[in-house]
């Protein structure tokens, strides 16, 4: 679940790249943890690290495994809201997604004051 995390923060990314900084940001844990995931992810294929300006800095893009696994986890998601929304109506369907957009919208701003 955590590497599931991992590369839906990459949507997030304005081109693509993040550091173990961001990583750690928006999964709320530690630096070794984000540290620890990140090469567990490297080692898989998931994951590589790209040139960077600052050479203290580990900046991580998605590889082509990790992009068909964002693709994978996408088809897997829809397929999981389709049945979990099944019983509920239009109507309904589209007060859950207002709703979970202002969750979204929290947790973004909560991320932010930190």
């Amino acid at each position: 679940m955590s590497q599931m995390m991992v590369i839906e923060s990459f949507r997030h990314s304005k081109d693509g790249t993040q550091t173990v900084q961001d990583i750690q940001n928006a999964l709320h844990v530690a630096q070794p943890t984000a540290s620890g995931l990140v090469k567990r992810m490297e080692k898989k294929g998931l994951l590589k690290q790209v040139d960077s300006k600052d050479k203290r800095e580990k900046v991580i893009s998605l590889t082509e495994e990790g992009h068909a696994a964002i693709t994978n986890a996408k088809k897997g998601m829809i397929s999981t809201e389709s049945i979990l929304l099944a019983s509920l109506n239009e109507e309904e369907i589209k007060q859950f997604h207002s709703l979970l957009d202002k969750v979204w919208n929290s947790l973004d701003d909560l991320k932010k004051d930190r």
